[in-house]
């Protein structure tokens, strides 16, 4: 966790495939939202990649349910991108 006055972020959090489902991941995050919460931060940070859908449903059901920043960028390469998000009526690729 890395703090910054009133507001921390989540480093990611990555466990190994051999591990998932057996509440590793959600300790971890439990730990790192009652430190924040210990020390009188005001709001915790996590940044999902947006195609990660598995990251984003995981920590939805932890508690991280605001959204607070969106990052934007151009993809000049070849690369194939899902169509289905939606934010302020505006539609995005992820």
């Amino acid at each position: 966790m890395i703090l910054d006055d009133e507001e921390a972020e989540m480093e990611p959090v990555v466990v190994h495939h051999s591990h998932r489902g057996k509440g590793v991941g959600s300790a971890l995050v439990g730990m790192a939202i009652k430190e924040a919460e210990r020390l009188g931060v005001k709001y915790l940070n996590v940044k999902p990649v947006a195609r990660n859908a598995e990251a984003i449903k995981f920590f939805r059901a932890k508690g991280f349910e605001n959204i607070g920043r969106i990052e934007l960028f151009m993809d000049f390469s070849d690369k194939r991108w899902k169509t289905g998000i939606e934010v302020h009526d505006l539609q995005f690729r992820y």
